[in-house]
């Protein structure tokens, strides 16, 4: 099994089946296990071909089956530039754990980014709006108090209570 095989398969969504899924996550533990080892690793392509014959389904589809591999089967899968393996040595499992701890501090990290992001945008928003009312541009809102008090009918005939 080489890397070339994802070459002829095109990408498309396969809707599965319960038992289709089983029975490929099957097939899927039987490809693995000639993967063992980073450096007989298989690329996610390749293994959709040989799994659907011809059809590739998108990497997010491949990557869910080979999380229920993982999942329900037990099987030690790690992932690297190239491709899915079965992890065979202590040094290749603590290297894709690491690799996995990056990425986890990554997502934290995007994710305290994201979030600052928003509140500042939200924020800003809010502020502009606030403004906005404040001053009376904004199409569609009540004028401000004092606006509205100016140019009430009372006070453009010289009525009103002063005090």
């Amino acid at each position: 099994m080489s890397g070339t095989v994802g070459k002829d398969c095109y990408r498309k969504e396969i809707v599965m089946n319960h038992q289709d899924i089983e029975e490929r996550k099957r097939y899927i533990e039987e490809i693995m296990l000639d993967h063992v080892g980073e450096s007989n690793a298989i690329f996610a392509e390749d293994i959709a071909c040989l799994v659907l014959g011809g059809d590739a389904v998108t990497s997010p589809t491949m990557r869910r089956i080979i999380k229920q591999c993982i999942e329900d089967l037990g099987l030690p899968i790690a992932s690297s530039q190239r491709g899915y393996f079965l992890i065979e040595t202590v040094d290749e499992f603590e290297e894709y754990m690491d690799n996995l701890e990056l990425r986890k501090e990554g997502i934290t990290k995007r994710m305290e980014v994201v979030q600052d992001a928003f509140l500042f945008h939200q924020h800003r928003r809010l502020r502009e709006r606030d403004l906005a009312i404040r001053d009376g541009n904004v199409v569609g809102c009540m004028p401000s108090a004092s606006k509205a008090r100016d140019e009430s009918p009372a006070s453009a005939q010289g009525g009103g209570t002063h005090v």
